[in-house]
């Protein structure tokens, strides 16, 4: 017996396939062993590599490819061995040589019924066989595949040499895909081309809405599973959109939210709109700048002008590009929070798109401007109607106690006496049935009716249609339209509310109103059938009040005028995060929501007490990550519990980790502190990291984690003093290509790390403008570092607070140099309200929405805006520029590191622009004891925020015109935690 050691390929068949691969082809030899052997085994046909799909000793079975190099050779091998060709299985055969199949056998595809359509049309394709190959192709086993997806119910039939293929088109998202059509045994044929799959939308459940809030159904086909992939546009005015929430195939939900949804905005009563669903290859909902592509410096000249406005980032300037019928592309301008949209695109418009003037913006394109495969669009015209007499129209907003909120204290400033009508001593004298107007002293709440704000007790307000809430729906017999006292959520009140506990969880909120339902021919609520089940049941989800995503639970429906045109809801407030202004948000359904932004209501954040895990006040390593449990009241939940508003905690300027919050309490990880005594030689090694660029977040990012950063500052002069403008902002952001800045003379520009930390200065890095005709412009320039001056005692300038309520510094003058008056000589209710007031001729803002910015009547009572003084601050220089810095990093050492509160540029030619500037070392506690602050944040209005709109400028803040609120409370610093140097490890060796 001989061993057989042949490796030989003897036959293939068949011999004949299509160029686009996709026959089958069998292998007939000898000693190609099995698949347990090896993994080495490979197939060549075409000079391509085929797709095994069966090996056995005796025969190979292969899928061929597409033709590559048109090999003339069948190539076997095994472990990098190739079978030798041989004649036959004979072991004396003679040699032979296998060629690879005839690529010319390929079907051609001569038509296509349509080349575009949806699930469930019929396509049907006219395929020419090679000659001879009619009767001998499986027409069974022909299968057709628009990418991915097989096409079902597959039909075919030949005559002579012609078939005839019919499919189904399956589901899937919009997109054009190619077209595969597999004929065996030849394989794949040749033109089959590409197939579209459109993006659809047939109907709108419902097409008529409110202006926001309704919940409607696109119906139609192409919708990606993914929901965040869609962008919905509803009208073309940068803030009509519809929210997805869900989607399949053939569906689309989403909520309609045109942003601007109080009806006393808009007075058309009809807004007919087209609406325009884009698919994305991208989660655009989520990231609305991912529609775009690379940013590049500079802006459209000379076709920027289309549509300019204000906004908070990159982010949602996107967004309103996205919602704005034939927007292009958008320049952002960080200096100035501007967004302007353009019609054109620099890569489409030609010469006139060239000019990139400006260093102060960034532009951004659409991808889908260069490649348009990137989105699939479908447009519904003039499908959809906001409609305002469907809209819910809150008009007014107050407060009275509720059963759980009566005993809790206030400072409502009202007497012992302010309980009760007459001879009565109850408190709920409404409740009684006493409508009558109380007579010996001022009203309290739930007391009788009143008739102007003077018989009302302390801080509460007479308001009409306020006695509505003591009576019956279906009374007959009352004066609905009656004024009580109540406690008012509204403008007036908000800089005496600061830090003063007026309204309360579990208080009794009443809001007015207008077109609660749909109206029948009568104009009144009762012709609504879902209106008069919600008075008998106030709990059954017909109406849904929030307060800043908090739930205000209603228990309460009725009518307050004769026509039963206005309803009174009331609900019992829930748990509002403390220190923000809470606007009423209510939602009917189905018809939508409505959202009140001019009353609203304010309780305080309270930090009561900051204790360790110990229970001491003085307990804790200074390298931290112990357990911190401060107490109070006013707290968001965590961020991690997805709320519109979250807590963060810091500790000496630190972020202090939190782990579980309640409204009451918060637990944290103690942050590491750096205290002076680690770097002056008095305590051992703990082991100090590495120093730091500080300034990072000094453009104001509102982020989890609590970090305290420093608020940069500016001025054209040295009497001008601005804090968190962007103009100073976009020179700490990161971007060493946007230019900041200003120019002025003895201008100056520079950061502020708070009264909570100090920064310990190493070294300061600055990166100049890019032109080098400017470098001479800094020469004579100087690098300060400054400590606040004890000696301006209690004059406060440094806290401005949201539009100025927080300000308590010493300014007297307005800005055009008149002398402010006392504000009791011109408004003495107000003073009575806001006692901070009396005394004194101080600018202040009382009434931060309808003045964002700080104020004062001069003597004949005119107002006059004001802007604060500059803070007494000690300066000293460290470095004078002497020569023209390089057009890249510069940087100054400090000979001797500075532990400071205030870093500056001063710019003695006048010119303060920079592309970065970096203030790099340690963050360093005052000392061992640190103040433990607390804020709530509300969630950003997209992502890269990069502005922290609760310390703005002396300019009232950024949106001015627009009256946008605080995105964050001020900070809370009521409270301190020792850390104990004795009980931190240190580092012996």
């Amino acid at each position: 017996a001989s061993l057989d050691t042949r490796f030989e390929v003897h036959a293939i068949s068949p011999i004949g396939g299509s160029e686009l691969g996709g026959a089958v082809v069998t292998i007939s030899g000898v000693g190609f062993g099995t698949p347990e052997a090896t993994s080495q085994r490979m197939v060549a046909m075409l000079g391509t590599f085929a797709d095994i799909q069966s090996w056995s000793p005796t025969e190979i079975v292969v899928k061929t490819r597409a033709v590559a190099l048109n090999a003339q050779l069948v190539d076997v091998s095994v472990n990098l061995v190739t079978a030798q060709h041989s004649c036959g299985t004979g072991q004396t055969a003679g040699p032979c040589t296998y060629r690879a199949l005839n690529a010319g056998l390929t079907p051609e595809v001569t038509s296509v019924s349509h080349t575009a359509g949806k699930a469930g049309d019929t396509v049907t394709f006219s395929v020419t066989l090679p000659v001879g190959y009619g009767a001998t192709v499986n027409l069974n086993a022909v299968t057709i595949a628009l990418g991915q997806h097989a096409c079902s119910s597959v039909q075919a039939s030949a005559t002579g040499d012609i078939a005839t293929l019919k499919c189904v088109v399956p589901e899937f998202e919009a997109s054009t895909v190619q077209v595969r059509i597999l004929v065996p045994p030849l394989g794949f044929a040749r033109a089959a081309g590409s197939f579209t799959q459109q993006l659809l939308v047939t109907s709108i459940t419902e097409d008529v809405s409110s202006r926001a809030g309704r919940v409607v159904v696109l119906r139609g086909s192409g919708f990606a599973s993914d929901h965040t992939r869609h962008m919905v546009r509803v009208g073309d005015r940068t803030h009509g959109m519809c929210e997805p929430l869900a989607a399949t195939y053939s569906s689309l939900i989403c909520v309609v939210n045109w942003v601007v949804y109080d009806t006393d905005w808009y007075s058309t009563e009809l807004y007919i709109e087209d609406v325009q669903v884009s698919l994305w290859d991208v989660q655009v909902w989520k990231n609305p700048l991912s529609a775009f592509g690379g940013s590049m410096v500079g802006c459209l000249a000379g076709n920027n002008d289309w549509w300019t406005g204000d906004c908070f980032s990159e982010t949602e300037c996107a967004l309103r590009c996205l919602l704005k019928k034939g927007c292009r592309s958008f320049d952002y301008r960080p200096r100035y929070l501007q967004c302007i949209l353009s019609k054109n695109s620099f890569t489409k418009c030609g010469s006139s798109c060239s000019s990139q003037r400006w260093s102060g913006c960034r532009y951004f394109e659409a991808r889908s401007e260069a490649d348009p495969s990137v989105v699939a669009v479908a447009m519904a015209p003039q499908n959809f109607t906001y409609n305002k007499s469907m809209t819910p129209d809150i008009k007014w907003v107050f407060a009275t106690p509720g059963s759980t909120s009566l005993a809790t204290p206030r400072h409502l400033d009202l007497q012992t006496n302010d309980t009760g009508c007459g001879a009565k001593s109850s408190s709920a004298d409404l409740w009684g049935g006493n409508d009558q107007c109380c007579s010996d002293h001022t009203c309290s709440w739930t007391e009788g009716r009143c008739a102007n704000h003077n018989q009302c007790a302390g801080n509460l307000r007479c308001r009409a249609y306020a006695c509505s809430w003591s009576f019956d729906f279906y009374s007959s017999t009352r004066q609905y339209h009656d004024s009580c006292c109540v406690l008012e959520g509204t403008k007036l009140g908000y800089y005496g509310s600061m830090q003063r506990r007026l309204w309360a969880p579990g208080d009794n909120i009443h809001l007015g109103v207008r077109r609660l339902g749909l109206f029948d021919e009568e104009n009144n609520h009762e012709g609504d059938a879902a209106v008069r089940a919600a008075v008998q049941n106030p709990g059954n989800g017909h109406v849904t009040v929030l307060f800043d995503g908090v739930a205000c639970p209603v228990t309460a429906l009725r009518n307050i005028t004769s026509d039963k045109t206005f309803m009174n809801v009331v609900c019992t407030l829930g748990e509002v995060p403390g220190g923000l202004m809470h606007h009423a948000q209510m939602t009917v359904a189905p018809l939508g929501r409505a959202r009140e932004p001019e009353d609203w209501l304010w309780v305080p954040l309270e930090v009561h007490q900051a204790v360790s895990e110990a229970g001491s006040t003085s307990a804790g390593s200074l390298g931290g990550n112990w357990r911190l449990k401060l107490t109070g009241s006013g707290f968001a939940p965590p961020w991690s519990a997805g709320a519109d508003t979250f807590v963060e905690v810091a500790v000496c300027g630190r972020p202090c980790e939190i782990t579980s919050g309640s409204y009451t309490a918060v637990e944290c990880k103690a942050p590491q502190v750096l205290t002076p005594a680690l770097f002056d030689g008095s305590l051992p090694d703990i082991g100090v990291p590495s120093s730091r660029v500080l300034s990072a977040g000094a453009s104001g990012a509102i982020a989890p984690g609590g970090q305290r950063w420093p608020t940069c500052f500016h001025g054209s002069t040295s009497t001008n003093y601005e804090t968190g403008h962007p103009l100073c902002v976009a020179a700490f952001d990161n971007d060493t290509e946007l230019a900041a800045g200003l120019t002025g003379g003895s201008c100056h520009l520079g950061l502020d790390f708070g009264p909570d930390t100090n920064a310990r200065v190493e070294r300061i890095r600055f990166f100049p403008r890019y032109s080098p005709l400017d470098a001479s412009g800094y020469i004579g320039s100087q690098f300060q570092v400054g400590v606040l001056d004890t000696a301006q005692g209690n004059c406060d300038e440094l806290s401005y607070g949201y539009q100025g309520t927080d300000y308590r510094g010493c300014q007297d003058t307005s800005t055009n140099g008149e002398q402010c008056a006392r504000w009791s000589e011109h408004d003495a209710d107000l003073v009575s309200r806001v006692p901070e007031l009396s005394g004194h001729a101080y600018c202040r803002n009382p009434d931060p929405i309808w003045r964002p910015y700080l104020w004062c009547y001069n003597s004949a009572g005119k107002i006059n805006e004001c802007r604060p003084k500059v803070p007494a601050i000690r300066w000293t220089t460290v470095q004078t520029i002497d020569s023209a810095p390089k057009m890249l990093w510069n940087t100054v050492t400090l000979t001797q590191p500075a532990q400071v509160r205030f870093v500056r540029f001063v710019g003695v030619g006048g010119d303060c622009r920079f592309t970065e500037l970096q203030v790099i070392g340690h963050l360093v506690a005052p000392g061992p004891t640190c103040s433990v602050s607390m804020r709530n944040v509300r969630r950003a209005p997209g992502q890269g925020v990069r502005i922290d709109v609760a310390r703005p400028s002396w300019m009232g803040g950024f949106h001015r015109s627009r009256g946008f609120q605080e995105l964050a409370s001020d900070w809370v610093s009521t409270a301190s935690v020792t850390y104990d140097a004795s009980a931190t490890p240190f580092v012996s060796d």
